[in-house]
C-alpha cells in the first residue's frame, strides 16, 4: 500500500502511568485457547458447536491436503465461514422483508393487464396495516443509512479541503525513530520503504530509521535473506563473527541474542541514519533462528522504553541501542518524542512525517495518529480494483467520520505515529499497562490468539 501524508488524527483519553517493581510476564503461551468462564465458557461452547455444525460438509482431512493446518488455524477458518454464513442469512432476511413481503402481503387482489405489451401490473393496498408498517420501516432504514453516507462524506471532506499547515523549521525540531519490523521481505519492498523514509521533508538530524529483522529468514523464491537484502540496500556488510546481544523474548523461548548496525544511508543527496537489529536467535536453532513473530519485534522496542524510563535494568541489547543512538548516531534516546510505526512494504508520503509531528506538537491531548492508507498496485488485478474502494471507505471515510469525534477506533499498524511521553513526562506507550497488556501469552479467545500473532 501507498501512504499519503497525515489527514486523519486520534485523541485517546490520558493513561495512567503505574509504577512497578518489576514486570512479570508468562514466557510460556498456552498451546489451547482459554475460553471465558462463567457466561463466556458457555457462549464461546455454542459459538464453537455451531461453527462446526455449519462446516460439516469439509472434513479434518481436508485441511490436511492443505499442508497439514493446525487446530486453531481449522477453527479459524470454520469460524470466519460461520460468520459470512451469518452475513448472508440477514441480508437474505432484510431483503424478504424489505422487497418480497411487500410484494405478496401488499397486493391487491385485482391484477390489472396491460393490453398493449401484454404484461400486467400489481396495485398494493395501502389501508392494509403490515403494508404501512412496513413502508414505515423500510423508509426508516434508508433515511438512517443516508443519513450515515452524509455525515461520512461531510466529515471527508473537512479533510480535503483545510488547508495545508504552514510548517517552519521550529515544528520540526522533535526527535523520532521510524520502526520498521520485516520478515521475509525481498529487496523491492525493503527499497521502497528505505527510500520513502529518506525521501521525506523532516530533517534527517532529527529522525532515526530503525530496522527490526525477525529472524535469519528467506522468503519464498530469494535468493538471499531478509537480513542480506537489508545490508545491501542500506551499504553495510554482514559480519558473522560480529558479537551478539542478548534480549528477552515472548513465545515458547524466552531467550534470544540479535545482532545491531548501524550508520547513515546516503543516496540522491540526502541522508539517513539508520540503525537495524537483527534477532539471529540461539546457537540451537536451526529452523529461521531468531524468528519470534512481528509483536516480538515491536515489544524489544517498547520493553526497552520500558525499562528506560522506569529506570530498571536493562538487558545487554537495551544497553547497546541507548549508546549507539547517544554516541553515534546523536539522538540520545531520553530527547526521542515519537515513535513511528511503519510496515516493510509501506511507502511513507514526503512530507508524512512532517504533517504528523506538526499535529501532535500542536495538541498535546493527540496521543496516537494516523495517515490515509492507499493502494499502490491498484491497476494489477480486479482483487487490486476492489481494494481501492475498501480502503478508501475504511482509511478516508470511516476514519475521518470517527476523529471528528476524537476517538478512532483503529489505527493501522502500517502507519501510525505514538506520543512516547507528556509534558510532566507521564509515560504513555511504555507505561506498564499498556506494556504488559501488549506483551502478555495467556490469550483467553481466539479473537486475541489472532490478534497477538
Amino acid at each position: 500500500p501507498t501512504e499519503k501524508h497525515c489527514r486523519i488524527f486520534v485523541t485517546m483519553p490520558k493513561m495512567e502511568d503505574r509504577e512497578a517493581s518489576r514486570i512479570e510476564i508468562t514466557q510460556v503461551p498456552e498451546k489451547e485457547v482459554k475460553h471465558e468462564k462463567r457466561g463466556g465458557a458457555c457462549i464461546s461452547n455454542c459459538w464453537w458447536a455451531f461453527s462446526r455444525l455449519v462446516t460439516l460438509y469439509v472434513p479434518d482431512a481436508y485441511f490436511e491436503c492443505k499442508g497439514g493446518w493446525d487446530k486453531e488455524r481449522r477453527q479459524a477458518w470454520r469460524e470466519k465461514v460461520a460468520i459470512c454464513l451469518i452475513m448472508f442469512l440477514f441480508s437474505l432476511a432484510f431483503i424478504g422483508i424489505g422487497g418480497l413481503l411487500p410484494l405478496f402481503a401488499c397486493a391487491d387482489n385485482n391484477v390489472v393487464q396491460n393490453d398493449g405489451e401484454g404484461g400486467y401490473t400489481i396495485t398494493f393496498n395501502k389501508e392494509n396495516m403490515m403494508c404501512q408498517s412496513l413502508t414505515i420501516l423500510m423508509y426508516t432504514i434508508m433515511l438512517i443509512i443516508s443519513m450515515v453516507l452524509v455525515i461520512q462524506c461531510l466529515c471527508s471532506l473537512l479533510y480535503v479541503i483545510r488547508r495545508k499547515p504552514k510548517i517552519g523549521p521550529e515544528d520540526e525540531r522533535s526527535k523520532v525513530l521510524v520502526m520498521v519490523p520485516c520478515y521475509n521481505e525481498g529487496t523491492k519492498e525493503l527499497r521502497k520503504t528505505i527510500e520513502s523514509v529518506l525521501g521525506t521533508t523532516y530533517p534527517s538530524k532529527n529522525k532515526v530509521l530503525l530496522v527490526v529483522a525477525d529472524g535469519i529468514v528467506k522468503g519464498s523464491g530469494e535468493p538471499k535473506t531478509t537480513p542480506e537484502f537489508i545490508a545491501d540496500e542500506l551499504g553495510y556488510s554482514v559480519n558473522d563473527e560480529l558479537g551478539t546481544f542478548e534480549c528477552t523474548s515472548i513465545g515458547e523461548i524466552a531467550n534470544n541474542r540479535a545482532k545491531l548496525y548501524c550508520g547513515t544511508y546516503t543516496k540522491y543527496g540526502k541522508e539517513l541514519k539508520y540503525m537495524v537489529i537483527v534477532k539471529c536467535g540461539l546457537r540451537t536453532e536451526t529452523n529461521k533462528p531468531g524468528n519470534r513473530g512481528k509483536r516480538d519485534s515491536q515489544l524489544l522496542i517498547i520493553g526497552m522504553l520500558n525499562r528506560f524510563h522506569h529506570r530498571r535494568p536493562l538487558t545487554d541489547l537495551d544497553r547497546a541501542v541507548i549508546g549507539v543512538l547517544k554516541n553515534k548516531l546523536s539522538m540520545p534516546l531520553e530527547t526521542v518524542k515519537y515513535l513511528m510505526a511503519i510496515d516493510a512494504d509501506t511507502k511513507v508520503h514526503r512530507d508524512s512525517l512532517s504533517n504528523m509531528i506538526y499535529s501532535m506538537n500542536k495538541d498535546e491531548t493527540i496521543l496516537a495518529l494516523c495517515g490515509e492508507t492507499r493502494v499502490e498496485n491498484k491497476r494489477d488485478s480486479w482483487v487490486t480494483w476492489i481494494q481501492v474502494f475498501e480502503y478508501y471507505t475504511n482509511h478516508h471515510m470511516k476514519k475521518a467520520f470517527e476523529s471528528v469525534f476524537g476517538c478512532v477506533t483503529c489505527l493501522p499498524g502500517c502507519f501510525t505515529m505514538y506520543r512516547l511521553f507528556t509534558k510532566d513526562h507521564t509515560r504513555l506507550l511504555s507505561c506498564d499497562h499498556v506494556y504488559q497488556r501488549y506483551a502478555t501469552n495467556e490469550v483467553k479467545s481466539l479473537h486475541e490468539k489472532n490478534l497477538f500473532h
